[in-house]
């Protein structure tokens, strides 16, 4: 059997598919209706109506990208689009809404395995109408907004709104709708973040939604904007606040909303405020800020959006010689310095400061010292300490030797008589070692003067034990002093302890001998210690110096009164010599043996002139038988070997 197509007298083979189905190509012929043989013999043929369209042309569409859950409505922009045509995407097949044969609308089905689909169009449902596929559309995740920042904002609109939202799609472009403005261009600021500007629009709640093509709105956890009346400022108290400082601020106003986000915006600085009332709320300002300035003040209801009012405040340095902890500013206390910051500092060792409010504090002047921080009063220099330059924290010097310090010593050098502070020389008979602090003495304490040697002299000053050497002739220095030797003394060479007595014989009767003098012809010193001889005794005579004791009795034939200097009676006599060299008044007249006068006759040793019987002392009456001449002595009782010039006693003549 034979079986064809022919369309305008031209041929096209058919096939064979079943008893009831052939097919075959249509050959090219012009559009429209017309006739369609169905050929089963050369000369059979059947004749069926036969409609030949134009190739549909997909040239644009729009959007081109949609949600994967699909219903996207598309503007298909094309040609020769047929009224019962379906659009299809990839092999995904739907109807067609064809407006004309240049537009058409297509619903997109929900994404299955492929992002990025070609879309054509055919006038039945079979792809085998689709001539090309002109353009492609893109699937994109089903957007939700996970968060909206802020959550109010003025009704003038001009608010930035933060848009958290999951699914977008790196390079996508997405618009908000804000009640029932959209759409709203959008920024993506960050990966999961649009931002959107709020249109103007009355009081009350406003849906947010978001669209990938500025079609399809997100309808997952959809968010709501709430518009208000925005706040207005009218006052500030107080106008000035410290830098630095936690200063509490007072702004009154209207429109005030009690919510987390209400704001103050100091310039550039955010604090968060405390709501009293819709017409006043209170911030703290200044933590962040530093130095004098004047800024302007804002506030905002929902931390983004401020007031279009704005005040002045200034913001002032918080004044040198205070501190200022919170809003106030305190005076620096004593012992302290402050330079305008949070906290005052304690002046350091070596300084201080006994005034309040003060920015800087004072070097410890020469003689105190300042051990510790934070002195209010510095301590005068301690005993036996110097202090000669200022900010000391302890002692710079011990008290130079030979000398001691007394509180509050300033300088080292003791011959600098135009500083009373100076050290002062160690007492006459002590030593003082490096350090004495007083000039009272402690024995073997050694920061007191210490005595000095027995023998030894230490004048004011002297740093040794042996002082300036050992004491002079004619002294002696018990420890710690020196002393002239005294009368009925003597103290001969050097380092004399303590004087000396004269010995019998000899006397002193001036200070600060060396020696002691002989007792001169005429006296006698007995005993030790005599500070000046005495007339020699009747009945002796002294004719030598350094006579204890009168040891030579008057001549016999003579008696002897005091002070008689010779045993001759015929001696020559230097009277003037004898005089002069005795310290106690001579009767010169006494200084010769006197003879006895007639009728009597004198032994050895006699006293005196006047007869007294029986006393050999005293001149005795002539023997009975015997007369006596002046100066007659007594033969009986002279010894042989005298001398002595005396007559004899003779008897008497017929």
């Amino acid at each position: 059997a034979y079986l064809g197509c022919k369309l305008h007298g031209q041929v096209a083979q058919a096939t064979f598919e079943d008893q009831r189905t052939i097919t075959c190509d249509t050959p090219p012929s012009g559009f429209g209706f017309t006739v369609l043989e169905i050929m089963v013999l050369p000369d059979a043929a059947t004749p069926i109506g036969f409609e030949v369209f134009m190739p549909p042309v997909v040239l644009n569409v729009h959007p081109s990208i949609g949600t994967a859950s699909g219903t996207t409505v598309l503007h298909v922009d094309g040609d020769n689009l047929h009224e019962s045509g379906y659009c299809y995407f990839g092999n995904e097949q739907t109807s067609a809404h064809v407006v004309s044969s240049a537009l058409g609308l297509c619903i997109t089905p929900p994404w299955s395995n492929e992002r990025r689909v070609g879309i054509g169009m055919a006038p039945r449902d079979d792809p085998g109408f689709i001539s090309s596929y002109g353009t492609a559309f893109e699937y994109i995740d089903d957007l939700m907004i996970s968060a909206v920042s802020p959550e109010t904002g003025s009704e003038n609109g001009g608010t930035t709104l933060s848009v958290s939202v999951n699914g977008l799609t790196d390079g996508a472009r997405y618009s908000c709708r804000i009640g029932t403005f959209f759409p709203i261009t959008s920024y993506n600021t960050q990966s999961d973040v649009l931002t959107c500007i709020t249109p103007a629009r009355g009081l009350g709640i406003a849906d947010i939604s978001i669209s990938g093509n500025d079609r399809d709105l997100s309808t997952i956890n959809t968010a709501t904007f709430v518009y208000q009346v925005p706040p207005k400022i009218s006052g500030i108290i107080p106008k000035v606040g410290l830098s630095g400082s936690r200063s509490p601020i007072f702004i009154t106003g209207s429109n005030f909303v009690n919510t987390s986000s209400l704001t103050c915006r100091f310039g550039q600085e955010l604090a968060t405020a405390t709501f009293l009332s819709s017409r006043s709320i209170l911030c703290v300002a200044g933590v962040e800020q530093s130095g004098t300035r004047t800024v302007f003040v804002e506030v905002s209801t929902n931390g983004v959006d401020f007031s279009e009012q704005r005040l002045l405040f200034h913001f002032a340095q918080c004044p040198s010689g205070s501190y200022c902890p919170e809003s106030e500013a305190i005076l620096c206390p004593r012992g302290a310095f402050c330079g305008g910051g949070k906290n005052f500092t304690l002046c350091p060792p070596g300084t201080f400061q006994p005034r309040t409010g003060q920015a800087d504090c004072l070097p410890t002047p020469v003689g105190y010292i300042s051990p510790d921080a934070g002195s209010m009063i510095p301590i005068i220099c301690p005993r036996g300490a110097v202090c000669d330059s200022t900010g000391l924290t302890v002692p710079n010097k011990l008290c130079p030797p030979g000398h001691y310090c007394l509180e509050g010593t300033r300088t080292s050098n003791f011959t600098d008589f135009t500083v009373a502070e100076r050290p002062l020389p160690c007492p006459f008979g002590m030593y003082c070692t490096a350090g004495v602090v007083s000039s009272a003495s402690i024995a073997y304490n050694f920061t007191t003067p210490q005595q000095c040697y027995a023998g030894y002299v230490c004048e004011p000053g002297s740093i040794t034990p042996q002082g300036v050497g050992p004491c002079p002739p004619g002294h002696y220095c018990p420890p710690g002093q020196q002393l002239r030797c005294p009368k009925r003394m003597y103290c001969p060479g050097v380092a004399n302890a303590e004087p000396k007595p004269c010995l019998p014989g000899e006397y002193n009767s001036d200070y600060g001998k060396d020696s002691c003098q002989k007792c001169p012809k005429g006296t006698i010193c007995p005993g030790f210690a005599r500070e000046a001889p005495e007339v020699c005794t009747p009945g002796f005579v002294c004719d030598t110096e350094g006579l204890a004791v009168a040891g030579t009795r008057c001549p016999a034939g003579h008696y002897c009164l005091e002070n008689t200097v010779t045993r001759d009676p015929l001696a020559i006599i230097d009277v003037a010599a004898i005089v002069d060299a005795s310290p106690i008044a001579l009767n010169v007249d006494n200084f010769r043996p006197k003879p006895c006068p007639p009728t009597t006759f004198c032994t050895e040793g006699v006293t005196t002139s006047i007869v007294l019987e029986g006393s050999f002392k005293q001149p005795q009456p002539c023997k009975e038988g015997s007369f006596c001449e002046w100066a007659t002595g007594d033969s009986t009782v002279v010894s042989e070997s005298a001398t002595d010039v005396y007559n004899p006693m003779r008897p008497c003549t017929e």
